[in-house]
């Protein structure tokens, strides 16, 4: 089943794409997902100049207002280390947490410093959410007996250092990780999603299989056919339309 709503991610707005960045954008779509029975959310917070940022001074008051206005929403946040963040600053920033605390974070085990920064949420006593992009990341997972106590699994099958996937290596890499955590994990929480055009297929994959899966811009702009999408909103709706041809 559609689980969550991925906002925003790394991105930013384009002519073509309205990516939202903003607590005014932020309400506008997160009430339409309501409206549709939708309550877990995905966002990637920015300061003032639309820049991704882990500072709590800068993340908290927005979580806040959100969760205020929305009480019956989850949000949670990522924690790439992409513009501009690097696994230090990373460190340090969530390190000095003090009043926030989303309802769940999520880890990129292929990431630099990742069992550092788990080490350091699990003593915040935060929700982790790992991401898996591979099955090296699958025996990170297993090696460091993240099953203990584990809130989620985010399996990601996204493109190789910027070169794209064919929908075929996709799909049998979904397939690869599913059956990896289905037979070792079976009580443990799967979410799935692609990115780009193949994310469509992913989505198919995860319908057939009956495991959760995500939607977003952060994954994907574009539909099926490569016509661009430009709003959270419009993804949806074709969405809509994809799973019911």
């Amino acid at each position: 089943m559609l689980k969550k709503i991925c906002l925003n991610g790394g991105l930013f707005p384009t002519q073509e794409v309205k990516v939202p960045i903003t607590l005014k954008q932020y309400v506008k779509e997160i009430q339409f997902f309501i409206n549709k029975g939708i309550l877990n959310f995905h966002i990637h917070f920015r300061d003032s100049y639309g820049n991704e940022s882990l500072d709590e001074n800068i993340i908290y008051p927005q979580f806040r207002f959100l969760k205020d206005k929305f009480p019956m929403i989850n949000i949670g946040i990522g924690s790439p280390l992409q513009n501009g963040i690097n696994s230090k600053l990373r460190e340090d920033l969530i390190s000095n947490w003090y009043n926030f605390k989303p309802d769940f974070i999520s880890v990129n085990l292929s990431e630099k410093g990742s069992i550092d920064l788990i080490n350091i949420l699990k003593e915040k006593d935060i929700k982790i959410e790992y991401g898996i992009f591979s099955l090296k990341d699958a025996e990170i997972f297993t090696n460091n007996k993240l099953y203990i106590n584990c809130y989620r699994v985010l399996l990601e099958i996204i493109d190789d250092n910027n070169n794209p996937k064919t929908s075929a290596k996709a799909i049998k890499e979904a397939n690869n990780l599913v059956n990896y955590f289905q037979q070792l994990y079976p009580d443990i929480e799967i979410i799935l999603h692609g990115e780009n055009k193949y994310d469509w297929d992913i989505i198919k994959i995860a319908i057939e299989k009956n495991i959760n899966y995500r939607i977003g811009l952060e994954d994907t702009t574009i539909d099926n056919k490569g016509r661009i999408l430009e709003s959270n909103i419009e993804l949806y709706n074709y969405y809509s339309f994809f799973i019911n041809q």
